[in-house]
């Protein structure tokens, strides 16, 4: 879209100041020239409700954040299942190609109910805050166990006010948009009116919907407005509006079919002192800049028109710069794209019986009807028993969930073409939540700081060390060979001053042996190899949940679930587990480490003998998160209170480590890099490499503070050779990779059989491709019960154009 005006010298000038973010932005992190550019990730899953022993099945969808286009800037994207109390309770590193991946998470059959999240993210987005992150509510529910609530932030009914363009000044009047919520964040009617000082009622005040609304107002100088009113809960409310500026701008934008009418008001005050001055009207989109106006405000108020025919797809801003280049006003607008996908999905039968065959055929059209090449993912599952999704799709994400960070009550329903209000109520949407939260203008805020590199691959770091002194080798020769990697097998680097190595770029999969050589400039091979962490970072910090968990499953939900499980139960068998002879020595009740003298002082140890069904945990970490009741104190790092002089300071603790009867060799003085590198060998090891584990709680002397502290202590007994080489100068060992998807199970009925079968999923395909004639077809089996199904799909085009698509049948 080109200027509105012209004198494009004026506004080149303007704008180098102005422009903010852009895609082809260069910065310079640590001396290094870095192109900055944007990604999104989105994961869809097979549903949002689960019950325990649930498997939860998703794909995942990275783009570029400013085109919606798949993109391969990264190839490692984290997901993270966290529980209603913000822990982080299993993590996955899956494998992206072409911005496309897919995993799953097993449920515990004793996991509690609640609102568990989904997370995902790129080690490149961390360099952004929270900002890209995505997020997914899931409720888990037990017919046993009412539903927990999750963290609450005890905030009480309110109802927040949004002047559009962002303040009231005084003698000029404006639409207020207003958003009144429950003690949960949700949505919540009201009804009353906006009264002045003296109890005169000025105007009406009434929600539309989702809790919002809006109204006129002009207010006088030096008076004050509440509104006066009652919630429809019954509450009543008694609120002052925000104060309105004594000087200043208001920005009033009107969507026609068209166009958009932009108008920018103020009082004589502040036309006094502009001495026709000139205001820029900036547009921008995703942090780009599209167009600007130089306009003179030749009146109290000036209008000026928008086509909407070359905007970009879309939310976009409309700020207002005064003069000196300050912004003092902006407002959202937002776009439907000319390009859309038509996804249609039809099944070859419109009712099926128990375990009957059944044919979907996808197609994907554009609006002329022609063939779109896309990449979706597909679910088929009980909607007898699985309520409707409400939290949105692919489309809402990118195009708006995104965009507004917070709770976008039924996002779907601002796309929904049978929706006649759709535009004005995205529009009120846009006056409050995006008041106040807009992604784009958060960044462009921000100073910068990259931190954070893509990943292409599985990374691994070690450290050589001299055989009997322990003292690091530097500069040595460092050969990595990863047999059963995919593509590139073979990786060089060398060791820094510090004896340590970093390779990068290796696609690997599942637990794999690696085999790593250190040898000096003359090839023969020296030191010992030892293998630290593999792709280990510091992650995000987990935001609480701010309202409570729901139970949303009926009566009859809840007792067809219990009739499942029931069913379930009587057809599993019991497994018989043999465990491995482990002999473990009694230990004292005083232990003497390095630093420290700790006292048992009768607390509870807890002991694991592992065997073969403890295997199919990830790694000793996840393990222990799972299994350990002292988890969040021995997985997590630790902060300790140090009160010194008067003076408080914050000092993390970390557990100490017993391996094979030796003391691993630090103490709390030592760096926290240094212990952590301990930490997350052992931590990081396979459980098949581990024989046993125990962990005790005891008390120490404090050095920081000379008071008591407790220390947690952990035994571990392990494998021979599963961390060092005992070779000099080699080290072959198992590293854990990409998080190697499980299939999903597929009964064959083209046989009879009799063997109940009550799945909540009934199918699940995450990664679709259409055909040259925008075609894909996909079968599989139907259950058992008599209910209704329904088969949801979602992806993304060749040109970024996100869609969804619902097909309902019956089972009967």
């Amino acid at each position: 879209m080109k200027p509105f005006k012209p004198s494009q010298s004026v506004l080149f000038t303007f704008f180098v100041f102005l422009s903010g973010l852009s895609f082809s932005q260069t910065i310079k992190p640590s001396g290094a020239s870095v192109t900055l550019f944007f990604e999104k990730v989105y994961l869809f899953t097979d549903r949002d409700h689960y019950t325990p022993g649930d498997d939860i099945w998703y794909s995942s969808f990275l783009v570029n954040a400013q085109t919606n286009v798949l993109t391969e800037s990264s190839n490692n994207l984290y997901v993270e299942l966290i529980s209603p109390a913000s822990k982080i309770i299993d993590r996955k590193m899956i494998r992206l190609d072409k911005g496309l991946g897919r995993g799953d998470f097993k449920l515990g059959d004793s996991i509690p109910s609640g609102t568990y999240r989904l997370r995902a993210y790129t080690n490149w987005m961390r360099n952004f805050g929270d900002k890209f992150l995505f997020e997914k509510n899931l409720t888990v529910y037990s017919p046993d166990e009412t539903v927990s609530k999750a963290v609450s932030s005890a905030k009480s009914d309110r109802i927040n006010f949004f002047p559009e363009g962002g303040s009231m000044v005084e003698g000029v009047s404006g639409i207020v948009a207003f958003k009144a919520e429950s003690n949960r964040g949700k949505g919540l009617g009201a009804t009353g009116n906006i009264q002045a000082e003296d109890g005169t009622v000025i105007t009406a005040l009434n929600t539309s919907f989702n809790g919002m609304g809006r109204f006129l107002l002009q207010p006088e100088p030096g008076k004050k407005y509440r509104a006066v009113g009652t919630y429809s809960n019954g509450k009543s409310f008694n609120i002052e509006l925000p104060s309105a500026l004594a000087a200043g701008y208001g920005l009033y934008v009107r969507q026609g079919d068209s166009i958009f009418t932009v108008t920018i008001k103020t009082n004589e005050k502040t036309y006094a002192s502009l001495a026709k001055k000139e205001v820029a009207v900036v547009i921008k989109n995703k942090g780009k800049l599209v167009s600007t106006l130089m306009l003179p405000l030749s009146a109290v108020q000036s209008s000026f028109q928008i086509p909407k025919q070359g905007l970009p797809p879309g939310i976009s801003s409309i700020t207002v710069y005064d003069s000196a280049g300050r912004p003092n006003c902006e407002r959202l607008i937002f776009i439907e794209g000319t390009e859309r996908v038509i996804l249609d999905l039809t099944s070859n039968k419109a009712a099926y019986t128990a375990k009957e065959k059944a044919a979907v055929r996808i197609k994907a059209l554009d609006e002329k009807g022609q063939p779109v090449k896309a990449r979706l993912s597909l679910s088929v599952v009980d909607a007898g028993l699985i309520p409707e999704d409400t939290q949105g799709n692919i489309a809402t994400y990118l195009h708006l969930q995104s965009e507004l960070k917070g709770d976008i009550e039924n996002a779907a329903q601002y796309f929904d073409p049978k929706n006649e209000s759709r535009r004005s109520q995205l529009d009120l949407l846009l006056l409050s939540s995006g008041w106040r939260d807009f992604l784009w203008k958060q960044l462009a805020d921000e100073n910068l700081r990259i931190a954070y590199n893509p990943e292409k691959g599985v990374s691994v770091t070690g450290r050589v060390e001299t055989k009997f002194s322990a003292k690091p080798v530097p500069n040595s020769n460092i050969t990595l060979t990863a047999s059963g990697a995919r593509g590139n097998k073979l990786f060089v680097t060398q060791t820094d001053e510090s004896g340590k190595f970093y390779v990068d770029g290796i696609n690997l999969y599942g637990y794999q042996p690696v085999k790593i050589t250190s040898v000096n400039s003359k090839a023969v091979k020296q030191g010992i190899v030892f293998v630290d962490t593999v792709s280990v970072g510091l992650l995000p910090s987990i935001k609480p949940l701010e309202i409570e968990s729901e139970a949303l499953l009926g009566s009859d939900r809840v007792a067809e679930i219990d009739r499942r499980k029931n069913l379930l139960k009587r057809q599993s068998l019991s497994d018989t587990l043999q465990l491995n002879e482990v002999v473990i020595k009694s230990q004292k009740k005083s232990l003497i480490l390095r630093d420290l003298i700790l006292t048992d002082f009768g607390y509870k140890e807890e002991e694991f003998v592992i065997n073969s069904s403890d295997h199919d945990y990830t790694d000793l970490r996840h393990f222990l998160t799972h299994r350990l009741n002292y988890n969040s104190a021995v997985v997590s790092d630790n902060i300790r209170t140090n009160r010194d002089s008067g003076t408080t300071e914050m000092k993390p603790t970390y557990p100490r480590l017993i391996v094979n009867n030796r003391e691993m060799p630090y103490t709390d003085q030592d760096a926290p890099e240094l212990i952590k590198d301990y930490i997350d060998v052992y931590f990081g090891l396979r459980m098949s490499d581990v024989k046993y584990v125990k962990v005790k709680r005891m008390v120490g002397m404090d050095t920081y503070s000379g008071g008591s502290k407790e220390v947690y202590v952990v035994y571990i007994n392990v494998n021979m050779n599963a961390i060092g080489g005992s070779e000099v100068g080699v080290l072959t060992r198992d590293v854990q990779g990409y998080y190697d998807a499980r299939v999903f199970y597929e009964p064959n009925y083209t046989t009879p059989s009799t063997r109940p079968d009550v799945r909540s999923t009934i199918h699940w395909q995450p990664l679709i491709n259409t055909n040259h004639l925008g075609e894909a077809t996909i079968s599989y089996f139907n259950a058992d019960p008599k209910s209704k199904i329904r088969v949801i799909a979602e992806g993304i085009s060749d040109k970024g154009v996100p869609f969804s698509g619902i097909l309902n049948y019956e089972v009967r």
